[in-house]
């Protein structure tokens, strides 16, 4: 540790030169390791791999390139590299105590790249949010929601949750439900809803567009639309679809039931 803070010393209060000279590697070594970041990036694209493993291991890359600057910069400085290594590592067994947490991450990120619950670009829902994953780091992953939000999610939380994964099909089935009142002419209602399917190329033909009643309800009778759609499509369909149900079924004269309350006011104590 002497050694150590002698170099230190040295370096705050030596010539110029030494503090130009570390400066200048400091400088000129960032943008070496920004270089190198994006040839490896190119390399990966050209090669197309899997941009799951590309977008990993550029993160261990980029750990270990800002590392071996934080050396060369050290060494630079008048700082011995076995001391520098030293001292390092001591840190790093302290550090390692007390950021087990993180550890936990890394390693459960090379889980996640090895098993692929998930890719880049993928859809997923995980520990109660969903997004498209943006980035498999070495400590978490990243996702994009619908509404542009970037959500960071440690990976040891992810591998201890369930995931769902809505990409890893090419077809996801579309409900669309809708509850009608008690009395309708349900024959009716399922012909209306049925008439909205050739109104959407998206729609597969097969497995066959179903409608089903579903369930009895206390006020109403749900009756369901089950389609299958490229999951590429499925939100802009499902939200189309939706609008569309609700105007052909009021078109068609079928009640849609909604809670009422009836309200009796009382007057308790009664005329003087």
């Amino acid at each position: 540790m002497n050694e150590f803070e002698e170099a230190l010393f040295k370096f705050f209060t030596g010539d110029g030169l030494t503090v130009a000279r570390t400066v200048a590697v400091f400088i000129f070594g960032l943008l070496l390791v920004k270089l190198l970041l994006m040839l490896c990036k190119k390399v990966f694209i050209r090669a197309k791999v899997e941009r799951t493993i590309s977008s990993f291991v550029m993160s261990v890359v980029g750990v270990g390139l800002y590392f071996a600057l934080f050396l060369g910069v050290g060494k630079c400085a008048g700082i011995s590299t076995g001391s520098f290594i030293a001292i390092v590592s001591a840190a790093g067994l302290a550090l390692s105590l007390a950021l087990k947490d993180s550890l936990s991450n890394l390693a459960n990120g090379f889980i996640i790249v090895g098993s692929k619950p998930f890719v880049v670009g993928d859809y997923i829902e995980a520990s109660g949010v969903s997004g498209s994953v943006k980035a498999i780091g070495i400590f978490n992953t990243k996702l994009v929601t619908p509404d542009n939000k970037i959500i960071t999610i440690p990976n040891s939380t992810i591998i201890g949750s369930n995931v769902v994964n809505y990409s890893t099909n090419p077809t996801r089935r579309l409900d669309v439900n809708v509850e009608v009142a008690y009395g309708t002419d349900i024959d009716k209602a399922k012909k209306v809803m049925m008439a909205l399917v050739p109104e959407y190329n998206e729609i597969l033909s097969s497995p066959e567009p179903v409608v089903y009643v579903t369930e009895y309800l206390d006020s109403a009778i749900e009756i369901s639309l089950r389609v299958w759609v490229p999951s590429e499509v499925y939100w802009d369909v499902k939200f189309s679809i939706n609008e569309r149900v609700l105007k052909v079924v009021e078109e068609a004269g079928i009640e849609i039931p909604y809670n009422k309350l009836d309200v009796q006011i009382v007057n308790a104590g009664g005329d003087k």
